[in-house]
C-alpha cells in the first residue's frame, strides 16, 4: 500500500475538519467573507457536517447534535495552528470579512523573502477563534 498516494475517488486531496458550536456563523463567514462555496452535507447518529469548497479542498464543519460536546468559541492563540488561504485579492477579501465583523489579528503586510519573491498577508479570525492566514503571492521556490 503507497501511503503517499491520493485516493481519485476522494473529492479532494486535503480536508479540514473544525469542530463548531453555530454552523450559521461559520458558514458565514467561509462562504460570504472567504468566498467558500457549500458543497454538500453528511448526517451522523451524533452530528451534521457540512463540507464547504475551496479550490480543490474541503472544509468540513461539524456541528454535534449533543450540546454538551459543542466546543465553545475563544480568544484567538498566536501559538496555536493556523489554516492557509491562497487568495488572488487580499484586499478585497479582508474588506469582505471585516464588513461581515470578522476580527482582523494582522493588518496586511508585504514582505520579501530572500530570493526576491513579495508576498502580502494578514491573519483573521473565524467566529470559532480559529486563526486564519489569508496569502497573496507565492513565497515557496520552485517546488512543483
Amino acid at each position: 500500500m503507497n501511503v503517499g498516494t491520493f485516493d481519485r475517488t476522494a473529492w479532494s486531496a486535503l480536508e479540514i475538519g473544525l469542530l463548531v458550536d453555530d454552523l450559521g456563523s461559520m458558514k458565514r463567514f467561509y462562504c460570504e467573507g472567504l468566498g467558500f462555496k457549500p458543497t454538500g452535507h453528511v448526517d451522523l447518529p451524533t452530528a451534521h457536517i457540512e463540507a464547504l469548497r475551496f479550490g480543490d479542498c474541503l472544509l468540513k464543519l461539524t456541528l454535534f447534535l449533543d450540546l454538551g460536546q459543542r466546543p465553545k468559541p475563544r480568544q484567538p492563540d498566536s501559538l496555536a495552528f493556523y489554516i492557509t488561504l491562497r487568495v488572488s485579492a487580499l484586499d478585497q477579501t479582508l474588506s469582505r470579512c471585516l464588513a461581515i465583523g470578522t476580527s482582523l489579528l494582522v493588518p496586511v503586510t508585504s514582505i520579501q523573502t530572500k530570493e526576491l519573491r513579495t508576498v502580502r498577508f494578514a491573519f483573521v479570525s473565524d467566529p470559532m477563534g480559529n486563526r486564519i492566514e489569508l496569502v497573496e503571492g507565492n513565497a515557496w521556490a520552485d517546488m512543483r
